[in-house]
């Protein structure tokens, strides 16, 4: 679980995170939008500020009923999608929407991205689902989002765009940014010929063979 001791400084990573957001290209000008859970509820980007003159003043929090308790601004449009994510996966501390240009060419397809590298199994678990059509701000693409998330790490948004989430805001934003090179990847891949997705038996064992090798183990000295 996240630990909040520092409510400034979660705002100022916040802030860090809308800039490199922009700075990758994942965003731009006032589009996307990032939120962080508190112990009450979750602080979120406001509504049409440009990331560049964000401030720590700018950070709205907001508590699980989805109102303001802190902050002068108006909070993001999507701030139902956060709080319903928030509310149905314990698991997640940060999420990350934004408007790449490949994610959102292949969300715009309204098709699942099925996967065809052995990364995007061991970030995403296999494909990543693309959530039905709603207008932007809505109870029902709220609802549509969660449903395509499900415990995974990502879900596309017809039309528009993606969200990413994490344990951590370092998770959630290093998710987005992989998303955007499995999205081009795939693009380029139907290009070549339409790209061999992994079988559902080679995605089970990507999973079992990663669990079991990778990463730093703990031992007992």
């Amino acid at each position: 679980m996240l630990t909040l001791i520092d409510g400034f400084n979660i705002r100022e990573k916040i802030i860090k995170a809308c800039l490199l957001l922009l700075d990758k290209g994942l965003v731009k000008g006032t589009g996307g939008n990032v939120s962080v859970r508190t112990k009450e509820g979750f602080l979120i980007t406001p509504s049409g500020i440009d990331y560049g003159v964000l401030s720590i003043s700018d950070i709205v929090e907001l508590n699980m009923d989805g109102d303001v308790v802190k902050g002068e601004r108006v909070p993001s449009v999507e701030k139902e999608l956060h709080r319903m994510i928030f509310a149905a996966r314990k698991d997640v501390n940060a999420i990350v929407h934004t408007h790449p240009i490949y994610t959102t060419s292949v969300a715009a397809t309204r098709k699942d991205m099925y996967p065809l590298t052995d990364n995007q199994v061991v970030l995403f678990g296999g494909s990543i689902k693309t959530a039905n059509y709603a207008p932007i701000g809505s109870k029902e693409l709220a609802e549509n989002v969660l449903e395509a998330l499900g415990d995974g790490g990502a879900a596309l948004m017809s039309n528009h765009g993606a969200v990413c989430v994490g344990e951590t805001l370092q998770e959630a934003m290093f998710r987005s940014e992989m998303l955007e090179d499995f999205a081009k990847i795939f693009i380029l891949a139907k290009k070549a010929g339409g790209g061999v997705p992994l079988t559902d038996t080679e995605i089970y064992e990507i999973k079992t063979e990663v669990k079991e090798k990778y990463g730093q183990k703990e031992y007992n000295k």
